[in-house]
């Protein structure tokens, strides 16, 4: 018999500031702003701590997203805990075959955006 070794989050939350941060509820939240067409949040190292909160955006078409006003946005709606430390815009998601968002993916490219 062999060994059976998990890659990657078995969750999808971030224990951030002695909390856990689900990613959905982060991510619900932002895709309620009117510039965003989908988002996607993953935790970072912090560097004191656990971890910090990254949120990856993807803007509608012909709108423009500016990170210092969407996180003000969303510090209005979230605990101060749950708010991103990092905003990054992207153009696009890599997806996965039944189309979800390969958040793994984003988590090793951090240093590209």
């Amino acid at each position: 018999m062999g060994n059976l070794f998990f890659h990657g989050r078995m969750t999808d939350s971030v224990h951030c500031r002695g909390e856990n941060v689900s990613a959905w509820e982060v991510e619900h939240v932002a895709a309620d702003h009117p510039a965003i067409e989908e988002c996607a949040m993953v935790g970072v190292a912090a560097e004191i701590g656990e971890q910090d909160i990254k949120l990856f955006v993807k803007p509608r078409n012909g709108r423009e997203i500016n990170p210092a006003e969407l996180s003000a946005w969303l510090s209005s709606r979230l605990a101060p805990y749950q708010s991103p430390r990092y905003i990054a815009i992207i153009d696009e998601f890599e997806r996965t075959p039944s189309l979800r968002i390969m958040k793994h993916r984003l988590s090793r490219a951090l240093d590209d955006c």
